[in-house]
């Protein structure tokens, strides 16, 4: 871990603790707890080229351990209390990250599941209850989406008996496989709740020759014509 390069400093504690000590010894002894927070414990030498006339009321702030290390008790202990906090701060982060990674991997899976179904694939919830018409898995994946529309516009949700009563009706509407999915699409790009037949404009066109009766119809002038000739 990186060194920490900070330290809490309370302004009034410290004024408190410096009210017996002159400026100039109040410099001494802010210059030496920098010090000793950058690079640790002190040496007398450390101690002689930094602050080279340190008075004793200076070095009382000081304790010295087994080793003649000078160090201040007070900086010491802020100093683990502020690594103690970072660590738990640290781990937290990591926790809240592993659990936002868990719920998007589970949100990515159900959406997958929701997105691209197998062809022939029935959900879980209506197994064995409901029979779809068609079951080419272009029809499978547009019918999922037609739900998922349906939850994200209203909230709404089948139930096996509503969803069979949506794809009878789908059916007798469509005849076809490729009419359902057209009017699938058409409800969705409306925003509609419910399955209505295409709109003239989208009905198939097809080339289909008038039969003679078709003709006599429009014109009925054109078969007697005909005969007379």
């Amino acid at each position: 871990m990186a060194k920490d390069p900070a330290f809490l400093f309370y302004s009034s504690d410290f004024l408190t603790g410096v009210s017996d000590l002159t400026f100039e010894e109040r410099g001494q002894y802010i210059t030496l707890l920098c010090i000793h927070h950058q690079k640790g414990r002190l040496t007398q030498k450390i101690i002689d080229i930094a602050v080279p006339n340190a008075t004793a009321d200076v070095m009382a702030k000081f304790k010295q351990d087994d080793q003649g290390l000078f160090f201040n008790e007070r900086l010491e202990a802020e100093k683990e209390k502020r690594a103690e906090h970072a660590e738990k701060q640290r781990q937290r982060a990591l926790k809240g990250w592993e659990k936002r990674k868990k719920e998007e991997a589970t949100r990515d899976a159900t959406a997958n599941a929701t997105a691209l179904p197998l062809e022939n694939e029935i959900d879980n919830e209506d197994r064995d209850i409901v029979e779809y018409p068609y079951r080419g898995g272009e029809f499978l994946k547009k019918w999922n989406d037609w739900k998922a529309h349906r939850r994200a516009f209203d909230k709404f949700k089948y139930t096996p008996q509503s969803e069979k009563a949506a794809l009878t009706k789908l059916q007798k509407l469509a005849k076809s496989e490729a009419r359902a999915i057209a009017i699938i699409d058409q409800s969705i790009e409306k925003g509609w709740k419910g399955f209505f037949p295409l709109k003239q404009e989208d009905e198939p066109k097809t080339n289909v020759m008038p039969t003679p009766e078709d003709v006599l119809k429009v014109f009925p002038g054109v078969l007697k014509s005909f005969s007379a000739d």
